[in-house]
């Protein structure tokens, strides 16, 4: 059963517009992990992981005691992170073999364990994290209306701090947590307060907000740097949260007013099965083009091109796989 309403129902329901918005973060995901120039990719790169984090928020629950919520969310988060590890390591252990190069494996494992943004997947380990640090200011009654703007510029300015004193790529990425929250913070303010919104129907203010997104985060880009949280640059500080809100927001609006296609809707369902294995799935494709003696550069139309048939065809190579695991292993995504 599916439900389009601005309500989070039990867990039976879904919330059609959040599962599109999380489809489309995925897709902005893999698109982005295909090595373009950052000028095909910076508008993307400057909200898709914010989007998710302001998506959690919004179905963000404390109503479980606190060891239950961590349970809970060890099993949704830290399991599908050790699987994909797992994943990783005898992909590109048998890669390295086939095609050369030096993979030590022992290597690898201390750095998944220490988890310093190595590969893709930091952004597990930092959701975990980030969830409990709400959880704890949730349960603190710090979250409320009137003391939520002191904590958010609190998040806010250790976050610019980490930046500052160049305290970065810590253990789990725990400095990315203060950056996070705030999304997720975010989130749930705007399931508070959504209800009472009567101006979400109008679709010039969807439009206008992805115009204004798109001029704050081109500023952004041209001025000062790209958005790329993983390799720990943001530009102006100020324009990357302005960009990444305005932008998911524009996304809500959009996703509330149009009829959303089921396969969109799919990819959300399952964008936590698809980020777990899209980077392995990109890498067979380059291979793929590089046995066919397709040039990429990363740079010329034909590679923006074949990184959108990367997509697709990721997509479509990983259909059945989901489908198998939804079916037969679920334990994977926690479910037991």
């Amino acid at each position: 059963m599916r439900c389009k309403e601005n309500t989070v129902a039990d867990s039976n329901m879904r919330i059609e517009w959040l599962d599109a918005a999380k489809g489309i973060g995925i897709l902005m995901v893999m698109f982005g992990h295909n090595w373009l120039e950052w000028k095909y990719c910076y508008y993307f790169n400057s909200f898709h992981m914010p989007l998710f984090f302001i998506l959690t928020g919004y179905t963000f629950s404390d109503r479980r005691a606190p060891f239950d919520f961590i349970r809970q969310k060890a099993k949704v988060l830290i399991i599908p992170y050790v699987l994909f590890v797992f994943c990783n390591l005898i992909f590109y252990g048998v890669l390295s073999h086939t095609h050369g190069g030096d993979y030590d494996v022992r290597k690898e494992i201390l750095a998944f364990l220490m988890q310093q943004r190595h590969t893709y997947l930091w952004f597990l380990p930092v959701l975990f994290l980030s969830e409990l640090c709400v959880y704890v200011l949730n349960r603190a009654k710090l979250v409320t209306n009137i003391k939520l703007g002191v904590i958010l510029f609190i998040l806010a300015l250790l976050h610019y701090l980490t930046i500052y004193t160049k305290c970065v790529n810590l253990i789990w990425n725990i400095d990315l947590v203060p950056m996070a929250s705030v999304y997720i913070i975010l989130g749930i303010l705007y399931k508070r307060v959504s209800v009472k919104w009567t101006f979400e129907n109008n679709k010039w203010i969807a439009g206008l907000l992805f115009c204004f997104s798109l001029l704050v985060s081109t500023i952004n880009f041209v001025v000062w740097d790209r958005v790329d949280i993983w390799g720990n640059s943001y530009g102006c500080l100020p324009l990357f949260y302005l960009g990444a809100i305005s932008a998911t927001y524009a996304t809500v609006l959009l996703l509330k007013q149009i009829s959303i296609p089921r396969m969109l809707i799919f990819l959300g369902v399952n964008s936590l099965l698809l980020y777990g294995l899209h980077r392995m799935a990109i890498e067979i494709f380059f291979i793929v083009w590089n046995k066919l003696g397709i040039p990429y550069d990363g740079i010329s139309c034909l590679s923006l091109c074949m990184a959108v048939c990367n997509v697709l065809l990721t997509c479509v190579l990983l259909y059945p796989v989901v489908s198998f695991i939804n079916r037969r292993c679920p334990w994977i995504l926690g479910k037991f």
